[in-house]
This record gives structure tokens, C-alpha cells and sequence, in this order.
């Protein structure tokens, strides 16, 4: 190929491709024929490109960047169309900020120029759509931004987005590419060029710090340690469960977004540290930016709290007000590795804690089983019943995806890489396109997305299901349908416990139709989809789907309907 015939769209593309970028999901749109132009070339001139999954929603195709980082710690590319693109996946940005996943978005923008340049203003919306500051919007919830102005800044462009990305604590960028920039010519860029910029990785702990911390630990009599996402790296329940067994001392796993402690280790410490905080005079938080509901727990004042995550201070966040009197910005694996290498021997202390764990530990697996027996009785259908279920049918093969549903009690969480939760920020219809990037990233995996109703709405149902059919990702879907957005029923209880919302028959603000026939959906896209109404048929519709799922390689929907349970179990 000639330099002339070579365009800073060509260059951009292959940029990412050296950079190791090998998936770039996109939603198309006026600003897109130099990208189009240049796959097109590639693909006739025998060049690897990023390959490009379309994705016809772009929260859909941010939450499949997502996901994909997940199953294989690789950063994925995502491209929109302009500001309104951009406006569409910010609520994904949103979780990614707020969970630290690494994502390259990349933006059009509407063209500078009114005429005469190639990629000038050609369609009536050019006008319209121009910002004065397009990425303005989402300025707070990347780790940078740029505007590409000339060809000479693509490569330093690339290298310093991908390598803040990447550097802890991680997060994702934004990137606006203007249509006539795209179609100048560039050189053709040295395919083994190395990046200019390494990523900075944080460290482990400092030698006073880790000596600090592991003093209060075997000085403490009722240590306790809270975490959230340590287990984003996968060795990391490893662990985490043997220093837990050295100390004996329960881990409490808060809104967990990943499994960071197998759920039948001895001392997994259940999922709330409410009971546990006053009695404890050591907590160590562990990359948790909310350990703990400060108006319903408060650790003892004499306590001695330390922090390890990657930003111990969550500096991004406005307002947060945990206490910390030791606050360390640390890797958790290494972090974790310095905390072993510097225990001494387990003390008569620590193995009488860890037996008594084990005792609770048996005492809660005996509960579980009593309980169950209960629950497959009960009609309508418990939404903790049909969590169960779904333990029953994961295996080391299987990728459970939640968006809010299930019960953790009810799940065992064996495999580190076999569970994945929403960010504590909430945004809404994650799990569709999460469970759809999870499988393009392990395609041998099977890959369940847990979600209620509203969250099964708030996922653009119809363009997920469209993009996992035409992508051969098949997913399983489970609906947990109790006919409200019960978050917001269960906050308004919460300020009011004796007021007239409480008391209402139908919950105000909250209640959606339990009738809709969810299982519909997927069908425009070829797949299969049944509701259930009944206890007795929950497990084997789930094996059914499964089925579809794995030997028809086609996706599946399950709306299980469900009665509203106020009280919250995990």
C-alpha cells in the first residue's frame, strides 16, 4: 500500500491492533466511512484490524466492552456516533468508572468544515449535532480525554490513552475522532512498533504499613476484613482465604462485584458486616468503597480500621467518609502476598477463631438446606428458590452474571472466574451486554445474566438479543419478574417505615406489570424463551434453556414470575 492510499483511519486501526486492542464493538454512524473505509482495505489487502462486533445500542455495546475485559483482562475498544452516541453510553461508562474497567470509547465528532474538504458537512444533521464540548459530558467519569487534531499526535494519542487506562487505578478514556481528520493521509506506521508509555501498576505494601497492619491484626481479638472487589484478580481468594485461615478471622463480603472468597470457605463471613462491626477492634477494608452503611453500622470507635485498594481514598468520589487509620494505595494481590510473607506463626488464639468459624460455617450450610426444603414449596415462587436453582445448574463451565436478583446466600461461588456483579453505581442494563462480552471473551463458557424486570428492560433487550445472534454469542437470561422496581419501594420504606407508601396496596413509583410477556423478546432474534409460574417447574426450565444455550447454540430467555420480597437477603 502506498503512503498516499493510506489514511489516519488505516493508521488509528492499526495502531490498536499493535497496541493489543483486538475487539471494537461499535454502533455506526455519518461520522464512520474512513473507519469503514479502511476495514474494508484491510480486509482486501489481507491486514489485521481490531475485529468489529456490531452492537445496535451503545449501552448494550459498553457493557459488552465490559464484559469482555472481564473474561479475558484484555481492554476492548468501543466506537459511537458523535455527542448522541456518546450520550447513549455514558450510563455504561458510568459502571465502568465506578468498578475501575479499562475502556477505550471512541467517538466521531461532526465535521469541522462546511465544504470542500473530504469528510465535510454533507447531511443535514452536521449542523445539529456539533458541541462545543462533546466530551464535556462524561469529562468526570474518564481517566482522560483528547480530541485527535493532527496525524503526527496518533501515536503518543493511543500509547497515553491506553496506558492511563490501564494504570491504577484503572478506568476508561474517551476519545473524539473528527471525520476529515480520519480521512488524511498517514504514514504507514512500523507494525511492530512498541508503545511509548508503560502502564503504572500499583505496588504492594510499604515495609511500615505492612508491619503496622499485621501487628493490630494479631493483636486484635475479634479481627474482621470487608471486601467488595478483591477478587477482580482472580488469585486473589487463593489468597485472601489463606491469610483469612491464619488469623481466623471472617471476611465479609459487601455487595461483592466478584467472587473475592469461596461462599463455602470456612470463614466466609456472610454478606453484611453490620453484626459483626461494633464487636470488632480491627477491620481490614479491602478495595471496598462502601464497606459498610454508616447510619445502620459504625465500627468501634477504639477500632483500629485500614484501607488497601488500589485508590484507598477513592479520590474520584465527591463525598466519602469512611474512617481509616491506616489508608494504603496497593495492588491486593501483592498487597496480600506482603501480609503472608510477614505472618509469623499462627498463634493458639488464631486456630480457636478458625474453629469456631468452621462451626458457623457448618451451622449455615445446615440452615441453607432446611431452608431450601421450605422454598420449594412456596407459591408464588421465591425469588431466593429460584436463586438456588441456578447454583444447582452452574459448574466450572459457567459464568453467572448478576444484576441485582440473586440471592448470595443460596450460591455456593466456587470458581473465581464463574461470577460477576454490577458496579456499585447501579447503571442499570449491564448484564445483557456484560454476559454478551463474557462470551465472546470465553467462548467456551456458558453464561447465565441474572436480572429483575426493570433491569431486563433498562438492557435493550431487542438489540442485545439482535447483536448476541448475529455475534454467536449465545447467552441464558433469567428474569427475576416481581412486577416493581423494587429498589425504589424498598428505599421509600426505608426513609418511611410508618407512612402511607409502607402501607399502600400498590407501591407508588414502583409498580410495573408482572404479566408482560418478557420471553418474547428474544424470539424476533431467533432464540428461545418460556415463562414460569410455578415452584415445581423453575429447575427444569432452567435445564431446558441451558440445553438451548449449549447443544442449539442459540440464546435463551427464562421470565420466572416471582413475589416481591421487601426485605433484602444479600
Amino acid at each position: 500500500m502506498s503512503e498516499t492510499s493510506f489514511s489516519v483511519a488505516d493508521a488509528f486501526l492499526s495502531q490498536l491492533t499493535n497496541r493489543g486492542v483486538d475487539v471494537l464493538f461499535y454502533n455506526a454512524g455519518t461520522d464512520f466511512p474512513p473507519i469503514a473505509e479502511a476495514y474494508e482495505k484491510a480486509e482486501q489487502e489481507g491486514r489485521k484490524l481490531p475485529r468489529a462486533v456490531l452492537v445496535p445500542h451503545e449501552n448494550v455495546a459498553v457493557a459488552a466492552a465490559h464484559g469482555y475485559y472481564l473474561a479475558t483482562g484484555r481492554m476492548a475498544a468501543v466506537m459511537v456516533h458523535v455527542g448522541l452516541g456518546t450520550a447513549n453510553a455514558i450510563n455504561g461508562i458510568f459502571n465502568a468508572c465506578r468498578q475501575n474497567i479499562p475502556i477505550l470509547l471512541l467517538a466521531g465528532r461532526t465535521p469541522w468544515t462546511e465544504s470542500d474538504l473530504l469528510g465535510a458537512r454533507d447531511n443535514y444533521i452536521h449542523w445539529a449535532q456539533e458541541m462545543f464540548d462533546q466530551a464535556g459530558m462524561l469529562r468526570e467519569l474518564v481517566k482522560w480525554d483528547f480530541e485527535l487534531r493532527h496525524p503526527h499526535q496518533l501515536e503518543t494519542a493511543i500509547d497515553r490513552g491506553l496506558a492511563i487506562a490501564n494504570s491504577d487505578a484503572k478506568g476508561p478514556i474517551y476519545m473524539v475522532l473528527p471525520r476529515e481528520l480520519l480521512a488524511f493521509p498517514a504514514s504507514v506506521p512500523h507494525q511492530v512498533a512498541k508503545t511509548t508509555f508503560p502502564a503504572l501498576q500499583a505496588t504492594g505494601l510499604p515495609e511500615d504499613e505492612c508491619k503496622q497492619i499485621v501487628t493490630h491484626w494479631r493483636n486484635a481479638e475479634r479481627p474482621l476484613v470487608v471486601t467488595s472487589s478483591a477478587g477482580a484478580d482472580p488469585e486473589v481468594p487463593a489468597l485472601l482465604g489463606r491469610l483469612a485461615e491464619m488469623s481466623g478471622t471472617p471476611v465479609v463480603q459487601f455487595r461483592p462485584r466478584y467472587v473475592n472468597l469461596a461462599g463455602d470457605h470456612p470463614c466466609h463471613g456472610g454478606w453484611d458486616a453490620s453484626s459483626q462491626l461494633a464487636q470488632s477492634d480491627f477491620v481490614l477494608v479491602l478495595d471496598s468503597d462502601v464497606p459498610w452503611i454508616p447510619h445502620q453500622a459504625e465500627p468501634d470507635p477504639n477500632a483500629v480500621i485500614a484501607h488497601i485498594a488500589p485508590d484507598a481514598l477513592f479520590s474520584r468520589y465527591p463525598l466519602r467518609g469512611f474512617r481509616a487509620d491506616i489508608a494504603v494505595s496497593a495492588n491486593i494481590k501483592r498487597a496480600l502476598q506482603d501480609l503472608l510473607s510477614a505472618w509469623p506463626e499462627v498463634s493458639d488464639v488464631a486456630e480457636m477463631r478458625l474453629e469456631a468459624l468452621r462451626a458457623e460455617s457448618r451451622a449455615r450450610r445446615d440452615a441453607r438446606a432446611s431452608q431450601v426444603e421450605d422454598l420449594a414449596r412456596q407459591e408464588p415462587i421465591h425469588p431466593s428458590w429460584v436463586s438456588h436453582c441456578l447454583d444447582t445448574i452452574c459448574d466450572s463451565d459457567t459464568v453467572l452474571v448478576n444484576e441485582y436478583p440473586i440471592d448470595l446466600g443460596m450460591m455456593s461461588h466456587a470458581h473465581p472466574a464463574g461470577y460477576f456483579s454490577h458496579s456499585s453505581a447501579g447503571g442499570l442494563g449491564w448484564a445483557l451486554g456484560a454476559a454478551q462480552g463474557i462470551k465472546l471473551g470465553s467462548p467456551g463458557k456458558t453464561v447465565i445474566a441474572a436480572v429483575g424486570d426493570g433491569a431486563y428492560m433498562f438492557g435493550n433487550p431487542v438489540p442485545a438479543h439482535y447483536s448476541a445472534k448475529i455475534n454467536d454469542a449465545p447467552t441464558l437470561t433469567v428474569i427475576f419478574n416481581n412486577g416493581m422496581w423494587l429498589a425504589v419501594h424498598r428505599s421509600t420504606v426505608g426513609m418511611y417505615p410508618a407512612g402511607a407508601a409502607a402501607k399502600a396496596n400498590q407501591p407508588p413509583m414502583a409498580q410495573l406489570d408482572q404479566d408482560a410477556a418478557f420471553e418474547e423478546a428474544i424470539k424476533v432474534s431467533g432464540g428461545w424463551g418460556a415463562k414460569v409460574t410455578r415452584p415445581g417447574d423453575v429447575l427444569s426450565k432452567l435445564t431446558e434453556a441451558m440445553w438451548v444455550v449449549r447443544e442449539e447454540q442459540r440464546s435463551a430467555v427464562l421470565n420466572v414470575v416471582v413475589k416481591p420480597v421487601l426485605e433484602r437477603k444479600s
